[in-house]
């Protein structure tokens, strides 16, 4: 209670049916409410339910206090108590300055019955409480005329194709700044030994989070070099497309115009029986644009062809 109601960090405290402390102070009378309500519970109940928000830095710090108190009374349906304090960004050297958020703390029973409000030790709580600070987050942004917007998705669910960053947080962010590079040691948690030199292989979140970054602008110059590479075979199937389009249609009208020239001749051998000379050029035409014809046509294969011509030649000979 006394860390979240720090005069340092704490510019509002936001308090529904329960004791309110003061910024700056211990909070004595929460505190001690709070232990009141724990000796009334199961020795295995929940107590409390801890929440920290990102709040907007877009808007007003009174309408970033109005935004967590309509999303605590939302979640808590006006009936179970709560207490949130809101926090500004960091004054020291290297601080992100946008860094507003707010600490919440949700006693979820109702004070009339006992029984539980929120839920928010049930299965898929957490996602109904990241849907219900998105739509609420959403609809101040919009009262303020502000474009921005948020979602709570994941980048999974949004069909965004990234690795997802690391949160850095304040002093690892201002000992970055400073060029303090943090040693990474063991730590005994309850008995637990945690081997961080282990998990984190050496690097900061400072430098963890720009090797993510890497690798995502990596990642993007490689999808964008596919697309780009897609998009000119594209092209050129589309090119060969017209291609063989123009060559079908070629094929067909040189088709036809074998097939009018057989037909001429045909013609010629019933009406010009008694002129040599006229079905002689006709026959010597023929052969000369025979071998052009038949290179694009399948009208018949160049021996057959050919033989035709030969045929009409000598039986007029006779």
């Amino acid at each position: 209670m006394a860390y979240i109601t720090r005069a340092s960090a704490a510019r509002a405290v936001l308090v529904e049916r329960m004791p309110a402390p003061q910024i700056g102070r211990r909070g004595a009378a929460a505190r001690a409410w709070l232990d009141a309500q724990e000796q009334q519970d199961r020795k295995n109940a929940r107590v409390i339910t801890k929440l920290m928000v990102a709040l907007p830095h877009e808007l007003e710090p009174k309408d970033q206090a109005q935004l967590v108190r309509h999303f605590c009374e939302a979640l808590t349906q006006g009936r179970a108590p709560w207490l949130a304090a809101v926090h500004a960004p960091s004054q020291r050297e290297g601080a992100d300055d946008r860094n507003w958020h707010a600490h919440i703390v949700i006693r979820d029973r109702d004070p009339a019955t006992g029984k539980r409000v929120c839920g928010l030790s049930e299965k898929g709580s957490t996602e109904l409480v990241r849907k219900l600070w998105q739509d609420t987050c959403n609809a101040a942004l919009a009262r303020a005329g502000v474009a921005a917007r948020i979602d709570h998705r994941s980048l999974r669910e949004l069909g965004i194709e990234r690795i997802p960053e690391i949160h850095v947080g304040p002093k690892a962010t201002i000992m970055e700044a400073k060029g303090v590079r943090p040693q990474s040691r063991s730590q005994n948690d309850n008995g637990r030994e945690i081997r961080w030199p282990e998990i984190d292989g050496g690097q900061t979140r400072a430098e963890h989070r720009a090797e993510i970054v890497l690798e995502r602008e990596v990642d993007h110059d490689q999808a964008k070099r596919i697309e780009q590479l897609v998009a000119a075979a594209r092209i050129a199937e589309q090119e060969n497309r017209r291609t063989r389009e123009q060559a079908c249609e070629f094929r067909a009208r040189n088709k036809q115009d074998a097939q009018d020239i057989l037909e001429r001749i045909e013609r010629s051998r019933r009406e010009h029986l008694a002129n040599g000379c006229y079905y002689e050029r006709v026959i010597d035409y023929i052969c000369r644009k025979a071998g052009q014809y038949l290179a694009v046509i399948e009208l018949d294969t160049p021996t057959k062809f050919m033989k035709r011509i030969i045929r009409v030649r000598d039986e007029y000979s006779k």
